[in-house]
């Protein structure tokens, strides 16, 4: 089956092929930029704050003037998701060591049970700054995205966050349950995807 945004379901069942490979990453500015060799979006919750970003020839742009910078302290990193549609890289912090794991997709392919779902996130307000997009609510949550020109109302302009849900089914007690999620990118609500 193809994924496709559909623009009144948030939530649906497909196939995929779908791959775990193994890596191994010595550095990691150096393995970001070879499996993200383009554009990507990153997600990353640091212990002081979470920041939303782009990655451009695997660097992580952090201001509107599209400058690299090193923000990514390994001491401060909880976890990030590198994404694109086609795959993820989760970096993520267990027993004081960073794990990660790579997950590519080909949407044209079969074997894996997935489900697509579209996650509504926090903001009915966008203030336009350069690159950027603010996008608040009354009660204070404040997101900044880097997605220019974005339109949110409390009505229906939202943004999303749309996932990707790996099902697996038990054989003994045939119960299907989730096994792993990843990223897939950022959409509008009238269907215009950034990612």
């Amino acid at each position: 089956m193809k994924i496709k945004y559909h623009h009144n379901e948030n939530l649906y069942m497909t196939e995929l092929d779908s791959t775990v490979p193994e890596i191994d990453i010595t550095d990691y500015n150096e393995t970001i930029a070879n499996i993200f060799p383009q554009k990507a979006c990153v997600v990353a919750w640091m212990y002081d704050r979470v920041f939303i970003r782009m990655i451009e020839n695997g660097d992580i742009l952090f201001d509107t003037n599209k400058q690299p910078a090193n923000c990514v302290d390994p001491d401060y990193l909880r976890q990030m998701r590198i994404f694109t549609k086609d795959k993820e890289l989760y970096l993520y912090r267990s027993g004081g060591k960073i794990k990660h794991r790579l997950r590519e997709d080909n949407f044209n392919g079969a074997g894996t049970q997935a489900v697509i779902a579209s996650q509504v996130l926090f903001g009915t307000r966008a203030k336009k700054k350069d690159s950027e997009t603010i996008i608040t609510e009354v009660r204070g949550t404040r997101l900044t995205v880097p997605f220019p020109n974005i339109n949110v109302d409390d009505n229906q302009q939202r943004l999303m966050l749309q996932t990707v849900n790996y099902v697996d089914f038990h054989e003994e007690t045939c119960q299907a349950s989730y096994v792993d999620c990843r990223f897939l990118g950022f959409a509008h609500s009238f269907g215009k995807v950034y990612c």
